[in-house]
């Protein structure tokens, strides 16, 4: 690697057990994954600068590593014991012709949750360019819900940024009840490629009540109905970490969106790699089941198992994953390497 590359020690806990996981990479790695699994795992970080983050040296003392490169340099590292991810994942939803067949991209289960959360509360939704309003959204739903969902490793656009950037070039959809607007999304218009990009997203006063009251679920389906009604072909969801329980990866799943490797990051991965056999490397592997990459770029649904996590019934059915698998994490632990 040329640029500069880092140690992240966390150290954090999995069902009350102590966990240290170690990630290698350069800055725009750690960005991508290290709040995530800081969050997973209640964890403490510390951080150095290093030489070659492919040094097994800078390995020892981690229960668990995760390692950026390229594709071509992780694929030469030891496949004992080991899973290779994309470093990131990009969430799109093609639309269909019209807004009738939007159900057709939807689990039966989710069409129902949805539109009786939309009944019982109320919600309706509106499309306003108005400057005022988007900076209203963008204090009150935008930048609360980010503090709410992802305290110090909130990662924030800018007001600035985001008025110049996004709503000047698209629009707002809030969702609404009677008493007022309580979520809604800033969106960029690509009028040329036929997309409507998602890119800033929030509810009121990032309130746990409007999680549960199902207020982005609406906001997503809307957007949905919102672009197909106005002729665009897809609608842009962005990215997120590669594990399949993660929730951000579930919700845009059930959006109807296919899983692609993220622009600008396809020829990146990160080599998970167990070092230590233990209570607590099993129950991470267990609760986080990763979305896995094969040689040629493909996407594997990998989930590991044991007595008390058996493999799933029936795969679902994932846009952009080709395979599923499920790994007994016994075996999977066994054959760690030295």
């Amino acid at each position: 690697m040329n640029r500069p590359t880092v140690a992240v020690t966390l150290r954090g806990s999995v069902d009350g057990l102590p966990l240290c996981v170690r990630f290698l990479g350069t800055a725009v790695g750690r960005l991508c994954i290290v709040p995530y699994l800081q969050e997973l795992l209640g964890a403490a970080a510390s951080e150095r600068a290093i030489d070659d983050p492919l040094d097994p040296a800078e390995w020892d003392g981690a229960d668990l590593v995760v390692v950026e490169g390229n594709a071509e340099q992780v694929w030469v590292l030891p496949r004992e014991a080991s899973v290779v991810l994309p470093m990131h994942v990009h969430m799109v939803t093609e639309l269909p012709g019209s807004v009738e067949e939007l159900d057709g991209l939807v689990p039966r289960k989710e069409r129902a949750r949805v539109r009786r959360q939309i009944r019982e509360h109320g919600y309706t939704y509106r499309v306003t360019e108005d400057e005022g309003e988007f900076l209203w959204f963008y204090e009150r739903m935008y930048a609360p819900t980010m503090r709410a969902r992802h305290a110090e490793n909130a990662r924030s656009v800018g007001a600035k940024e985001a008025l110049e950037r996004v709503f000047r070039k698209g629009n707002l959809l809030l969702v609404c009840t009677e008493d007022g607007s309580v979520g809604g999304t800033a969106n960029f218009l690509d009028r040329e490629r036929g997309q409507v990009m998602g890119r800033l997203v929030g509810v009121l006063g990032g309130a746990p009540e409007h999680f549960r009251n199902g207020v982005l679920k609406a906001t997503g389906r809307y957007l949905l109905e919102w672009a197909c009604e106005a002729g665009y072909r897809s609608v842009d969801f962005q990215g997120c970490e590669p594990f399949l329980r993660n929730g951000t990866f579930q919700a845009k799943v059930l959006l109807g969106a296919t899983v692609t490797h993220a622009p600008g990051l396809s020829a990146y991965r990160l080599w998970l790699s167990a070092r230590v056999d233990s209570a607590a490397t099993r129950a991470f592997l267990l609760a986080n089941p990763p979305l896995t990459c094969a040689p040629d770029g493909s996407f594997t649904a990998t989930h590991f198992t044991d007595s008390a996590v058996p493999a799933p019934l029936s795969a679902m059915a994932h846009r952009g994953i080709a395979a599923t698998y499920s790994y007994p994490v016994g075996e999977f632990l066994s054959r760690r390497g030295g």
